[in-house]
């Protein structure tokens, strides 16, 4: 006989659906419940190569073992009661409560025990680690690709530094680097990258240890188990595009932290997949976005920078990540180079977009101090770069030739016309950008009219 705790069925399916990252794929695992000197532990072989197993005492003194079909735990879900599963006869089996409505059953054919469901070797050594490196399995997780090939660097991997004792996880755009952590190892381990770590079950638990073993990467997080197989692969060296010249230092004040997270979906991004934003230290910390009709600022008040005045672009989903992460310690070297964000731990490195995406103080002037005039009826609705430039302005003075011998004419006559010149000017750096945008789109086109391979007879 074998007893599961109340509300274990349910548990075990949940966390073990967490042990695969996307959509299953393959059969539902078999599920092994095994009682060993007074011990129950209840576990699964995803088909990812993942061992999940969870530990717990048990009353029952008996040794016994029984393989149950995935799809019973299911059916158990709802049973909030201790279950009694017994063998009937042969493989016929019978899972037994008794819930407020009287006893109750759920006939089922068990599996016949075999060699594939024999108990894993035991780790040998296991290290504790705080718990906080479960935060870090599971946000590294997150930073790697998706459903994608990577042909060249195991990107879809988590990368368990034993050298440098972090874990780090990448997707080519942007790096996680969580630690330092004593990881029992000296090596690089790669294991997959599953969001198991978040789940409530094991992110709660507060004692945390990590073993290795048998080509296993395993942590232990209170009674659950998450062996990660190890597989090959090659890695990119990550810390190594980290400039080591001194960077220009911005300090975000927590207050401005979440103050920049409620306005980064509103900011102005125009069609650019990338939705770049600028992020400008100058003495401050200060955020640029802008598009086609508008250019928009949120300046953090209350966070500082030391260093040369120095401004990148970066995607907002990378900003707001580091946000989220507490990586308020931003590192700017230049428009080129990868911006750098830390935190307690955790520092996360986003690759600089494109120059072009950088907000420079032509464009940032096209945005006027006072607010713009109404439209008139003769003014194009097709132009709102057009509209955007008409602000409130005094009557123009009297003209006056430029030989009059009336200095203040003559000054009030090259401020206009200086005036007039700034105007133009800024037309034509957002005509020139918007030129630039679609000339990028152009070339990605033929870029990927070429890569069809069209041959002369349109085939």
């Amino acid at each position: 006989m074998i007893v599961l705790p109340p509300g274990l069925p349910k548990r075990f399916a949940a966390v073990a659906a967490r042990c695969v990252a996307g959509k299953p794929a393959g059969p539902p695992p078999e599920v092994v419940c095994r009682t060993t000197d007074g011990e129950l532990t209840v576990s699964a072989r995803l088909h990812n190569g993942v061992v999940l197993s969870f530990a717990v005492h048990s009353d029952v003194t008996t040794d016994a073992v029984l393989v149950v079909p995935f799809d019973v735990l299911t059916a158990l879900s709802p049973v909030r009661e201790r279950v009694e599963v017994r063998l009937t006869r042969g493989l016929q089996t019978e899972a037994r409560w008794t819930d407020p409505t009287g006893p109750r059953s759920h006939p089922f054919t068990a599996l016949k025990p075999g060699r594939p469901h024999d108990p894993m070797p035991d780790i040998r050594e296991w290290v504790p680690c705080p718990a906080k490196v479960l935060a870090a399995l599971h946000a590294c997780g997150q930073a790697t690709v998706r459903n994608a090939p990577t042909p060249r660097y195991a990107l879809d991997r988590l990368c368990l530094s034993g050298k440098g004792k972090r874990v780090i996880g990448s997707d080519g755009k942007v790096a996680l680097l969580a630690g330092p952590f004593p990881l029992p190892f000296a090596d690089d381990k790669l294991v997959p990258a599953v969001p198991v770590f978040g789940n409530p079950e094991l992110a709660g638990q507060t004692v945390v240890s990590v073993g290795h073993d048998n080509g296993f990467v395993a942590v232990k997080a209170g009674p659950w188990c998450v062996r990660l197989p190890v597989v090959s692969g090659r890695y990119p060296d990550v810390a190594s595009v980290i400039p080591k010249q001194r960077p220009t230092v911005g300090g975000v004040d927590e207050a401005d932290a979440r103050e920049l997270l409620s306005r980064l979906k509103t900011l102005p991004s125009g069609d650019d997949p990338d939705l770049p934003v600028t992020l400008v230290l100058d003495g401050g910390v200060g955020v640029l976005a802008t598009d086609d009709s508008r250019t928009e600022r949120v300046k953090l008040s209350r966070s500082p920078a030391a260093g040369p005045a120095v401004r990148a672009a970066v995607n907002r989903s990378a900003l707001a990540r580091a946000l989220k992460l507490g990586c308020l310690t931003a590192k700017v070297w230049a428009a080129d180079r990868p911006v750098v964000f830390e935190g307690d731990g955790v520092t996360l490195v986003a690759a600089p977009l494109a120059e072009d995406d950088v907000v420079r103080d032509g464009v940032e002037a096209v945005t006027p101090a006072t607010p713009p005039t109404p439209a008139t009826p003769d003014e194009s609705p097709t132009h709102p770069a057009l509209r955007r430039n008409v602000v409130k302005t005094d009557p123009p003075p009297h003209p006056h030739p430029p030989d009059s011998p009336d200095p203040l004419a003559l000054a009030e006559h090259l401020r206009q016309s200086l005036a007039d010149a700034h105007t133009t000017a800024a037309r034509l750096v957002s005509a020139l950008r918007g030129r630039k945008k679609e000339q990028r789109a152009l070339s990605q086109v033929f870029a990927s009219l070429k890569s069809l391979n069209l041959s002369a007879g349109g085939e």
